[in-house]
């Protein structure tokens, strides 16, 4: 199982109580904003480590950098699904941020991955099962728009011009897929909205959706990490791919 971790521990046990035969659980947890919550936060993470030892079920410890950064966590959710089977995995989205509920949902989506809860807003401690379905989709992203996005990713550019030598690209395909990713919500363009002139940005749905174009790709089979380690910004290997990627092509939004 895998299990995103907010305040409360009596809250997320049970779902491992109710489900048969969980071995191992991935628990992710993040600091929280005040030291009041992050003390908060460790003795919750305490709590859950003590019941599981004393269950005999194996704990590995995910500690999330950023709990707003949507893409970094979907990006490790993915992974660690990838390696465990989403198949042969239930995520249990009850504790942490809505922005990592959110990036959990996204990962169940896109792999199938069954998901539950246990509702924390009421006095109710029985699993409750989020009927995700699984959403077959193919990238919407083209070769080109890729390597826009991927170059976005990596650096920020001065103009378009900039960003077109740097993709090899003629400036105009290079405006034309910012006018398309714009559409799409994974670029902006600062300093006015003329597009030939402006300085483009990746959003945090730019990156999302370049996390699930290597995810959905042709080339899936390889991994989410094989795929960014080709890339000359991201050379991370299986181990060490997402701290690599949040160094450089997949950091948060300035």
């Amino acid at each position: 199982m895998l299990g995103t971790l907010g305040f409360h521990a009596e809250k997320f046990l049970p779902a491992i109580r109710s489900l048969p035969d969980v071995r191992k659980v991935i628990v992710y947890d993040a600091p929280g904003e005040t030291t009041k919550k992050d003390a908060r936060a460790k003795r919750t993470l305490r709590q859950v480590r003590r019941s599981l030892a004393k269950a005999r079920v194996v704990l590995i410890e995910s500690h999330l950098k950023d709990p707003w950064d949507v893409s970094a966590m979907m990006a490790t959710f993915l992974q660690d699904l990838r390696r465990e089977g989403p198949g042969r995995s239930v995520f249990n989205l009850t504790g942490g941020t809505k922005t990592m509920t959110v990036a959990a949902t996204l990962a169940c989506l896109v792999t199938g991955t069954r998901a539950v809860y246990v509702p924390e807003e009421s006095e109710r401690m029985d699993l409750v099962e989020v009927p995700l379905p699984t959403v077959l989709v193919g990238s919407i992203l083209t070769k080109g728009k890729e390597k826009v996005l991927k170059a976005l990713s990596n650096r920020d550019f001065d103009s378009m011009a900039q960003l077109a030598g740097e993709v090899c690209l003629a400036p105009a395909t290079v405006s034309h897929h910012i006018s398309t990713l714009r559409q799409l919500r994974a670029v902006e363009v600062n300093r006015g909205e003329d597009a030939r002139t402006g300085e483009p940005r990746i959003t945090q749905t730019g990156r999302v959706l370049l996390i699930l174009h290597h995810y959905l790709g042709a080339d899936a089979d390889r991994g989410i990490a094989s795929q960014f380690g080709n890339h000359d910004a991201c050379r991370a290997t299986l181990t060490g791919w997402n701290q690599d990627v949040l160094r450089t092509g997949m950091r948060t939004d300035k």
